[in-house]
């Protein structure tokens, strides 16, 4: 065996070897770089994708993409197969989570192979003394069905990440809009149907307690790509959505309510993946790109806790959160790199909280009081406020892709000055201080004559529910209503029936621009404390017992101390 392969298996210091050229063999070459493709660096973010260049050269040199046209008795074609299998793999993983574009298309490839399975295995499966003959005939129905996917992500990556840049979304013509969609459409159903195929393929030892852990890993993860690839999906068909709206208006809400479902379900998929990964014992055995595909679903999860509306919605909630705590612990103790994206996670998060992020500022009762009412969380968000949903998912896409937060002309222009609705914060100091102004504002009316002017700002109507809550109506004046671009950036304005037209603010709001204008100083990394996630174990969520929360400021003072302590757990 090569040095530089043994050193790339272990992980070792061996960029000087290839940099010396000390390695002449080219096929040691590329099989090393492929490994050194899950190394991870604090000093460069993306040192796997430049290690996968590295290997797509040096296979190219060898002729391993050209396999298929070797004789079957040929001893290297084997070898060539496995070698540019495994660059297709890591050249479609790495790109979908890191929100970057693939290095090995259509276009310039022959990807029409014949997939990896047991035939190609059979050296291992008899021959090597790591598993047992079961347990690999498994792995390899596993990765027979990773390569499966892999050749359907080729079309959803080269769409979602694009190889001119980060996704700019541009108007459409009818026609482009329509094609558009019809790719989206067959995109959506070529993920369904390898659904079905994966879950015909791991039923004969799904849900099995004498399967081997590294299966359970392996078939995991391979669900964590797919999930989020439908999220990717979403996101690109949101896109194209707010940059075309006259051209779906008949259809606007319909389209958003049907992107909600389906983003909803693929974000759920990936925490039962983490669930199952906790509960098997091995997510420490993920790999450094899982970093990535937990990322935003972490975010979504915070942002939930924030909005929950009841104990029973806030309780199921903070488990899920659990899940996302223990495994950031774990990437941590394994991987350089798990600060940057922590960082990255807690500005977004605390972008959101200075955007009044909550919907609705009823109170959180028990559950016994508490009316039917739809369910509070991001889904509800993305719903009435696309845009400010897409400003935190491509937030964290250029950050991910770039290594660095952005700065407002690294985004899109539509998410860059966010629509102004109606809504207003959950936190019992939002619902303060707008008793405050009111009470002046009453004050003020008592000693001065109405006039004009006055009549053209929103009035707060406060009133007490039956549990004495406060409950928060803004009803807008006359003048409100006809002239909606007068209002301030920081004034409330409602959202009408049938309003399809996103009003805009001038600007997003003072705090959030000084946020994303710079990324967070590397030299504060090694004083990060993850201990604002540490919820408790996640592998034994399902025994957890909650205490019963009445009142007002139990749980939302628990969501907010929350994000407090995410925001203010990593130095600025």
């Amino acid at each position: 065996m090569s040095l530089f392969v043994f050193q790339a298996m272990l992980f070792a210091s061996c960029a000087l070897l290839y940099d010396l050229n000390a390695e002449h063999n080219i096929l040691s070459k590329a099989q090393g770089s492929v490994l050194l493709t899950y190394q991870s660096s604090s000093v460069n973010l993306h040192a796997g994708s430049l290690w996968l260049t590295s290997a797509i050269q040096n296979a190219l040199l060898l002729e391993a993409h050209n396999y298929h046209k070797l004789d079957h008795n040929d001893p290297l074609r084997n070898t060539k197969k496995r070698l540019w299998w495994s660059i297709l793999l890591r050249d479609r993983i790495l790109p979908l989570g890191l929100r970057r574009h693939l290095q090995i298309s259509r276009p310039n490839f022959d990807l029409s192979l014949d997939y990896m399975n047991e035939d190609d295995m059979q050296e291992e499966i008899y021959c090597s003394e790591v598993y047992n003959v079961e347990t690999k005939r498994h792995l390899t129905r596993v990765l027979n069905l990773q390569c499966q996917l892999a050749m359907v992500l080729t079309g959803v990556v080269t769409t979602v990440y694009s190889a001119n840049g980060f996704t700019q979304p541009r108007p459409m013509a009818k026609t482009d809009l329509e094609k558009s969609m019809a790719d989206i459409v067959k995109f959506r159903e070529d993920l369904a149907e390898w659904a079905n195929d994966a879950k015909v393929a791991f039923n004969p030892f799904s849900g099995s307690n004498n399967v081997h852990e590294s299966v359970i890993l392996y078939s995991e993860l391979t669900y964590m790509y797919y999930h989020s690839a439908r999220v990717a999906l979403c996101h690109y068909e949101t896109l194209v959505v707010e940059a075309n709206p006259e051209l779906i208006s008949g259809s606007y809400e319909k389209r958003l309510e049907t992107i909600k479902d389906e983003l909803e379900s693929a974000a759920l998929g990936i925490t039962k993946c983490v669930k199952r990964l906790l509960a098997h014992g091995v997510a420490r055995h993920l790999p450094i790109s899982a970093i990535a595909y937990t990322a935003l679903p972490l975010v979504l999860i915070a942002l939930d806790v924030k909005l929950s509306g009841s104990v029973s919605q806030s309780a199921t909630r903070k488990r899920r959160l659990r899940y996302y705590a223990e495994i950031m612990q774990l990437y941590r103790s394994r991987y350089d790199g798990t600060d940057d994206v922590a960082v990255y996670i807690r500005e977004i998060l605390q972008f959101a909280e200075t955007q009044n992020l909550s919907i609705s500022i009823r109170p959180m009762k028990s559950d016994d009081c508490a009316p039917v009412q739809e369910t509070r969380g991001w889904a509800e968000v993305f719903v009435r406020q696309p845009r400010f949903y897409l400003r935190m998912s491509l937030t964290l896409d250029y950050a991910l892709a770039r290594g660095r937060y952005p700065q407002d002309s690294d985004l899109p222009v539509l998410v860059r000055e966010l629509p102004v609705k109606g809504v207003l914060s959950s936190t019992i100091s939002n619902i303060a201080r707008v008793q405050e102004v009111t009470t002046e504002a009453s004050k003020q009316d008592l000693e001065q004559p109405s006039t004009a002017t006055e009549s053209s700002s929103p009035k707060v109507n406060i009133s007490r529910n039956a549990d004495g809550a406060s409950m928060v109506d803004v009803l807008p004046a006359t003048e409100a209503l006809s002239s909606p671009t007068n209002s301030s950036p920081n004034e409330v304005s409602p959202t009408w029936p049938g309003q399809r037209q996103h009003q805009r603010s001038t600007s997003v709001q003072s705090h959030s621009a000084r946020q994303r204008s710079l990324s967070p100083p590397r030299q504060n990394f090694q004083d990060i404390n993850l201990d604002f996630l540490d919820l408790g174990c996640a592998q034994s969520m399902e025994n957890v017992q909650y205490p019963e929360e009445t009142g007002v400021s139990g749980d939302i003072d628990w969501a907010n101390n929350m994000l407090d302590e995410i925001l203010s757990a990593i130095p600025a």
